[in-house]
């Protein structure tokens, strides 16, 4: 009721786009909630699952991010996914996009930068990367 929550498509579907997008519009549709967050991961496969999720109308939340590559591929994906709703004349307010970097870029900087940097990275860069990027 106070914000969003995130639901996870099973992660055994990593590697398959057609069963993690088939999951993450079923999780959307039964939960039947306008603050629903559907954690889709931001594999190779998922890019498409992601693109076509968005397009749908299902909110999603990308997981498995370490990379700049990955995040900003996610992105992209995220932006066909819009751009594709514009065309179809469907609106494109609403369509939450959190792209979840924070725990594997601080961890994998831990101890090799200043201290007052620790556990800040992670926060502080998807909008050093690419833009700002909190929801769309």
């Amino acid at each position: 009721m106070d914000g969003w929550v995130s639901l996870e498509v099973s992660p055994l579907l990593a590697y398959d786009t057609a069963s993690t997008l088939a999951m993450a519009k079923d999780l959307h549709a039964r939960a039947a909630r306008p603050n629903l967050l559907i954690k889709i991961p931001g594999t190779k496969e998922g890019l498409p699952a992601i693109e076509e999720a968005i397009f749908a109308g299902v909110p999603v939340n990308v997981t498995l991010l370490f990379s700049r590559e990955h995040y900003v591929a996610a992105a992209e994906a995220f932006r066909r996914g819009i751009e594709r709703r514009i065309a179809a004349g469907r609106n494109p307010q609403g369509r939450v996009r959190r792209l979840f970097i924070r725990k594997p870029l601080d961890g994998a900087v831990a101890g090799k930068v200043p201290a007052a940097l620790n556990n800040q990275l992670g926060i502080a860069s998807p909008s050093a990367l690419i833009g700002p990027a909190a929801s769309c």
